[in-house]
This record gives structure tokens, sequence and C-alpha cells, in this order.
């Protein structure tokens, strides 16, 4: 039996408390369930006596009256609403925010009702709050299904506690286990109210300044429903019925309140054409001061000189080499540092930057002249610089410079020798492939002396046994079979190590993954780790399949180190697509990433590791990324890591993470 709480106000009807299966002779046509917060004042509570009342309520026997029907008001926090909705348990929630997420399964009605969030919190932690960095440091409490949550997740130094309604929210503060609530000032002024702790702290309507509104919200398949409520709403909002359940809930009139707002916005419009007028005058104030300056800069031209050669000096003890060229690419200064790089002298000046030895390779003229029809700000190019059968690795950075009236008047172009950093970056990479290696080999070790076993022990035999047709039988199924196990091995092993250039192509990930998982299965199994693999039938990627078994080996070996501790290790393998997009996802239940740390995984040389030298990720990183890739990274504290890749299954996918 559910009991149904009813309010009467403006109607020529009272509602009592009845059963759901009773008769209800004020509403002789259809039935609908409303599902409605229970503590929510002043737009819906239950009374002492478990009357349900509040605007949302008389809105709704408003409602109800016009359309002749009959309306049940089943109490439900928000979360639980919409999840019975969902299920189609109840048919309508009131006073529901609009949430764009949910539009594939509920339909909402025009908004009733326009609001922006308050911040509450006491008077002891600060006397006012100017802007959202004041909340960091602080423990903020609201809704769970808020907004404003994803603004709030994204900000740093900001702890967050979830609570089903705002009642509940305001409790966890008054317990002193968050600082800060947001919620909406007319609950929370009531709540407050009631509890007698209106005193004891600050309701701030100004730091949250994003309106939203509240509609009633229908499953997308009860259009008549969602009809039936904006029909009536648009009546009540013609009719001055509205203006009187907002004064009654709000103490306000809103046709005032509107006449008051047109009132302020003339004088706003007034204050900002005066504002103009001021402006005006002043600038042109200004015009004339900046002329005055202006001889007073040409005075000061002397000392400019002076200074100039005090800059060439800097100029030819910086570490990078600069060149500068005019608007025509014409040489017109280098220092001392870019003549070492180039083995050029100062008898090369006023040469074209296309006929410079080296710079010519790399910046021809369809390259720049595209560059700049497309208005770029940087044009990066690194290349090898051979000299007297030395190899230098070479990083040319070319930017425009621009005049007071933003046309180009010349090119800055920045050189850096990266050749001693790339050999560290190599002999690291190597390295870190080599530790990753020396995981594998004690598996695969193992892996191998299965089947060396079997071939010895049938060696072993053969003379005692070779006149046996059963035993040569089984030796030619069993040797050949072992064989060919060892030398998969030993192959995808090998493809692992070697070094490649990106060989992009298509390919079908079932048999790409069946190898991967024959190097993998042995350290699996010496680490007593279970591995759930699921695999969309029939997917292929458009990729280097060695490049990306590489990224994988190295993403599960992680997952494996990141398990290690867990009295049940388990990491789950998915390989699905969407569209042209593909993705591979790794996920473990081990011991997550603290959130300070996260921001700095695919950073080169940041490890939490004993061992290794932190380039894994950022290898992996690059990898994806030289394959038209991008990959994504969630993480719970105790909880586990999900490292997602995102590629595309063919020439057409276009990866495009936000």
């Amino acid at each position: 039996m559910v009991v149904i709480f009813c309010s009467f106000c403006l109607f020529p009807f009272h509602i009592i408390a009845v059963d759901h299966s009773s008769a209800f002779t004020a509403y002789p046509k259809k039935e609908y369930r409303i599902a409605v917060e229970p503590d929510l004042p002043p737009f819906s509570h239950l009374d002492e006596n478990g009357y349900f009342r509040g605007f949302h309520i008389d809105l709704l026997e408003a409602i109800a009256y016009n359309q002749s029907v009959k309306f049940i008001y089943v109490p439900m926090n928000m979360s639980t609403a919409v999840e019975a909705l969902k299920r189609q348990e109840i048919d309508a929630i009131a006073g529901m925010k609009y949430n764009a997420k949910l539009e594939s399964i509920l339909s909402f009605t025009n908004g009733y009702f326009t609001m922006s969030d308050s911040v509450i919190y006491s008077k002891d932690i600060k006397s006012k709050m100017k802007n959202l960095k004041d909340l960091q440091g602080l423990t903020i409490v609201l809704e769970a299904d808020h907004p404003y949550l994803d603004m709030l997740v994204n900000m740093r130094k900001i702890n967050l506690h979830l609570a089903m309604n705002q009642k509940e929210a305001l409790e966890l503060m008054m317990m002193k286990r968050a600082d800060v609530l947001i919620a909406n000032s007319w609950t929370a002024s009531s709540l407050l109210d009631e509890m007698i702790y209106a005193q004891q702290y600050i309701v701030n309507n100004q730091l949250f300044n994003y309106p939203y509104e509240l509609t009633m919200a229908v499953h997308r398949d009860q259009q008549d429903l969602l009809t039936m409520f904006n029909e009536s709403l648009t009546e009540i909002y013609q009719s001055k019925l509205y203006d009187q359940l907002y004064q009654r809930w709000f103490g306000k009139d809103l046709a005032a309140q509107i006449k008051q707002l047109k009132f302020w916005i003339m004088i706003l419009v007034g204050f900002m054409l005066l504002s103009f007028l001021i402006l005006n005058y002043w600038n042109q104030r200004l015009k004339n001061e900046v002329k005055k300056r202006t001889q007073d800069l040409e005075l000061a031209k002397a000392e400019i000189e002076r200074n100039i050669a005090f800059k060439e000096q800097i100029f030819n003890h910086v570490y990078a080499g600069i060149l500068t060229f005019d608007d025509r690419f014409q040489l017109t200064s280098m220092n001392q540092r870019a003549q070492d790089i180039l083995h050029i002298s100062q008898s090369i000046m006023k040469a074209s930057l296309f006929e410079l030895p080296f710079l010519s390779s790399i910046y021809t003229r369809d390259v720049v002249e595209d560059w700049d029809e497309k208005k770029k700000s940087l044009v990066a190019k690194e290349a090898e610089l051979v000299h007297n059968g030395q190899i230098y690795h070479i990083l040319a950075r070319l930017i425009p410079l621009y005049g007071v009236d933003q046309a180009v008047t010349g090119y800055l172009l920045t050189l850096f020798d990266r050749t001693e950093e790339k050999k560290l970056q190599k002999k690291l990479v190597n390295q870190e492939k080599m530790h990753a290696l020396g995981q594998l080999v004690a598996g695969i070790a193992h892996e191998i002396r299965n089947p060396l076993t079997s071939i010895k022990t049938f060696i072993d035999l053969l003379p005692k046994k070779y006149d046996n047709p059963k035993f040569r039988e089984e030796l030619l199924q069993c040797l050949p079979e072992a064989t060919n196990r060892m030398n998969s091995i030993i192959r995808d092993l090998l493809d692992y190590s070697r070094p490649k250039i990106p060989l992009i192509r298509q390919w079908e990930a079932s048999e790409w993954l069946e190898s991967l998982l024959v190097i993998i299965r042995p350290t699996l199994k010496n680490k007593n780790v279970k591995l759930h693999v699921r695999l969309e039938e029939g997917m292929t990627f458009y990729s280097d399949p060695q490049q990306l078994k590489q990224v994988l080996l190295n993403l599960l070996l992680n997952a494996m180190d990141a398990v290690d501790d867990q009295p049940k290790k388990e990491i789950h393998l998915t390989l699905m697509s969407e569209g042209d997009i593909g993705w591979i996802r790794v996920e473990d239940n081990g011991c997550g990433i603290p959130p300070e740390k996260l921001d700095h995984v695919f950073e080169p040389f940041y490890t939490s590791k004993k061992t290794g030298v932190g380039l894994g990720l950022t290898l992996c990183y690059q990898w994806i990324k030289e394959n038209h890739g991008d990959i994504m990274i969630e993480s719970k504290l105790n909880q586990g890591t999900t490292m997602t890749i995102y590629l595309p299954i063919n020439s057409t996918g276009k990866v495009d993470i936000a």
C-alpha cells in the first residue's frame, strides 16, 4: 500500500491522504505517478501531518485541475527518481534540472522556474568569498546530480562530498564533514531556519551566477503527458495564477520584480552610455598624451643606441643559434652559435633562407608560403645535418615578427643542437625496453622449457620405441607442435624487441591479439594474475601492429605491477569499436594512482617504481600519436586504473578525443 500526500491552497478542493487503490472522486479520469523530493522546501516537502506542501505541489495541482487528471505523489530523491522513470515505474519527475545527457531517454517540459545556486558556509571560515579560487583547500558537499559537479571535479585542490539531497548535504556540513554547501538558496535558507542555525551561516548568492531551469521530466515514450504539461504550464503562465503561487511560496510579487528589473536595466543602459562618453573623452586625451610621449621617445633614441652594444654581447652568447630575416626572407643577422651549428660565416649575410646550407632543405618556398596562408605562428622542423662525416640532430623553429600595425616585418629562426640529447634518449629507450623484456623473458623461459622437455623425452625413448607405430605417430604429431610453439614464441619476442619505423596498414585484431597473449601468458601465470579478454568479432585497426603490440605489452606489464599486492589479481582487456574509431582498454583492480600524480604519468623520466627509468608510458604515448591515435587514463586510489587507447579502424577514421 502506497500512501499519497497532497497539498491544497488555491483550488476548490482538498486532497487528503488516501490509499493508492482507493477511489478518488475529485479526479474521475487518468492517474499519473509523480516523483517529488520530500525535503526540498519551499518547492516540495512533507509537513508535520504528512501532507506534501510546496510550490511544485501547487503547480501540479493546478495542472491536474486544468486537465481533470489525478496526480499521485511519490516521495523520492532525484537520482532514485531518474532510475525509476527509466524503468517507467513512475510517470514524471517534478522539479528536475534540465540534463542534456539524459535526453536520449527522458523528455523535459519547458522550464517553469529559473534560479542559480548559492554557496553556504560557516561564518568561522571566511567573511566573504569573491571567486572560485577561494574554494581551494575546502571540502564541498553537493547533490550527486548537481549541474556544477563536472566543473568542480576538474578544479584542483578541491575535495568533494556527494549527498542524495540538499537536507542530507546540509547535515553533513553541520557535522563538520564538509566546509561548504552548494545548493539553492531557497531550500538552504528554509532548512537553516527550521534548524535554528540561520545566524551561524552565510548564504553567498554571487559566486555561482550560472542560472538553470527546473522542468517536469517524463519518459520519451510518454509524449502525450509531455504535451499536457507544456500546454498547462503555458496557460498558467498567461494567467495570474503563476504570480500568485510564486508570491505565496517565495514572498515576492513576480510582476513587481520584472517591473523593478526593467527599471534597473534602464538605469544600467544610461550608466553605460555615460561611461562610453567619458571613455571617449579620456581616449582622446590619451591619444594626445601618446603623441607627446612619442616625441619624448625620439629624444631617447640616442640612449637606445648606446644599449645596442650591450645587447649584441648577449645575442652572441646565447646557447641557441639565432638568425633573423626580413619580410623577403633575406638574412639580416645571426649570432656566433648559429654560425657554429651551420658551419657558416658572416660572409653569407644577405643570403636568402632558401639558399642557406641545411636550412634550404627543410624550409622550401612551398612550405613557407603554405604556412603564411594558414597564418600559423610557428613552424618547427627537426632534421639531420651531416658535416665531415658526423651526423647532428638540429631542431629549427621559424616564427614571424610583427610590427605595430600587425604586419609581418621579418622572421626569427632559432636552432638547437639535440645530438647529445638524442643519444641519451636512445640509450634510455633501450634500457626501458630491456627492463620490460626482462619481465617477459622470466615467464617465456618456462614456456619454452615445456616443449623442450617433450622433445627430450621423445628423443630419449626413440632407440627403445622406434619400432612401435603408435609411438612414431605420437612423435610425428607432438614434435612439430612443440617446435612450432617455440618458434612462435621466439618470433613474437623478437618482433617486440626489434626497433621499427611505423608501418601503418589494415590488420586483423584476432590473430594479432593471440600472438601477443603467447608472450604475456607465462608472465601472467607466474604472477598469478587473471586476464579477462573481450574482443569484438571481425575487428580491425589501421595502424602499425608491431608498435601497438609493444604499447599493449607495456600497459599489461604496468597493470600486473599495479595488482601485485592485491589478494585477487585481475586485469580486463577489451577491444571494441564505435563508428570509424576503435578502442583498446586495459583495466586493473590495483593500487591506483594518486590524483596529484595522474597529470605526470606521461612525462619523461617520471616513475613511482623502484626499477625502470620512467620512459615506458612516454614511449607508449609517442607511438600512439605516431599511429594517429590517442590515450586516456582514469584512476582511483586503491580501486584501480583504466588505460584506453583510441585508434582509427580504417584509413578514413579520425581520432578526436576532447
